[in-house]
Formats: C-alpha cells, sequence, structure tokens
C-alpha cells in the first residue's frame, strides 16, 4: 500500500512538472511572437489582470514559470500613459492550449486569443484571432 501511495505522489509531482514546463513554453511562444509584432513601440509588462479569476496578475504569471524570459521590461507604475502588455493564465487541454494577451497604449490597444498546438515536442501557435481592438 505505501509503495502505490509513493508511485502515486511520484507521477502527480512528474504531472505537475509537464504542466508547468507546458505552461512556460506557451507563455514564452506568446511573448516571441509579441516582441515581433510590438517591436517599435517597447511596451512593459504591468501587473494588470486578464484573468483576476486566477489571483495571479502577469508579472507573477511570467515570474513563476519557470524558463520564461520576457522580452519586456516590467511597468514602473501603472500610470495612464504607460504602453504594456498583459497576459492570461493558459488553459491547457490535451495537446491543445489557448492564451489571451492584450496590449494597450494611450489612444489604442487590442486583444489577441492565440490557440497554440503541441507538435514534435514544442508549443506552437496555430492562431491567432483579434478579440478586440480600441
Amino acid at each position: 500500500m505505501a509503495c502505490a501511495i509513493a508511485a502515486m505522489t511520484l507521477s502527480g509531482h512528474a504531472a505537475a512538472n509537464h504542466l508547468e514546463a507546458d505552461r512556460s513554453a506557451i507563455i514564452q511562444a506568446v511573448l516571441n511572437d509579441a516582441r515581433t509584432r510590438w517591436q517599435g513601440t517597447l511596451p512593459c509588462i504591468s501587473d494588470h489582470l486578464i484573468s483576476a479569476g486566477t489571483g495571479r496578475d502577469t508579472r507573477q504569471l511570467i515570474s513563476r514559470s519557470s524558463g520564461v524570459k520576457s522580452p519586456f521590461a516590467p511597468c514602473r507604475s501603472a500610470r495612464l500613459g504607460d504602453r504594456y502588455l498583459a497576459i492570461s493564465e493558459p488553459v491547457i487541454k490535451g495537446d491543445a492550449a489557448v492564451v489571451e494577451l492584450e496590449y494597450r497604449c494611450p489612444i489604442c490597444g487590442e486583444g489577441n486569443l492565440y490557440s497554440l498546438e503541441h507538435r514534435n515536442g514544442r508549443w506552437r501557435i496555430v492562431r491567432r484571432d483579434r478579440s478586440w481592438v480600441s
């Protein structure tokens, strides 16, 4: 019985580590896409919440995702004139995932819903749909 419980605990840890690795890879893929798209505007990463239900803000989500190297600096404050990015917690189901990324600036902004698939050992963006524009 003790061996069965130990095996279940180890498999639970392995699953949690795999999920964390997937989450980190998804966030990295979306941030890399954002860097390419908004290269000239130099937005910063805000503490703005997209998905308030998780209780984590964008900076916490990125900092707690092992191995993620954000190409954007953190915002110093949430001033009205800042350009910033905010990202949602990835929703993962099997080999598919979705995540939302918002870009906001003083006179514009847009939201994008990313669809990703796990192929050949990597998470790849397969679709990006604009969810809103201002």
